[in-house]
């Protein structure tokens, strides 16, 4: 971990990005009864846009290979998750947390401008 805080003063970051370890989704709403679902879902909610509309923590839950359940999404949905997405394409659980991740950190670094924009 100090290599991580290291790093993040090195660029300039106010904080390290936390990552938790694999956790059920009913443990998961019972720690933290409110964030986001990565869902591939048609209808889901853009995350870029979502994450700038948010001053707080983000919570960001990624699905297993294969995606969430109906069950699962359900269950998300009851405690008040809202559902976003990521792509159109359907991305592996490493690449679409890598790539969830540089998008929240963008977005939240300057949400005035948009991913993938320089000043």
């Amino acid at each position: 971990m100090a290599g991580a805080w290291s790093a993040s003063k090195q660029s300039r970051r106010v904080g390290v990005m936390a990552i938790e370890l694999l956790t059920s989704v009913d443990e998961l709403i019972g720690s933290r009864p409110a964030g986001f679902v990565l869902s591939t879902a048609p209808g889901s909610k853009s995350l870029q846009r979502t994450v700038e509309a948010v001053a707080a923590e983000i919570l960001l839950a990624i699905g297993p290979e294969g995606g969430w359940t109906e069950r699962e999404l359900a269950k998300f949905f009851e405690a008040g998750y809202v559902e976003v997405g990521l792509t159109q394409s359907i991305l592996r659980t490493e690449t679409a947390a890598i790539t969830a991740a540089a998008v929240v950190a963008v977005m939240k670094s300057n949400p005035s401008k948009a991913a993938g924009t320089r000043d």
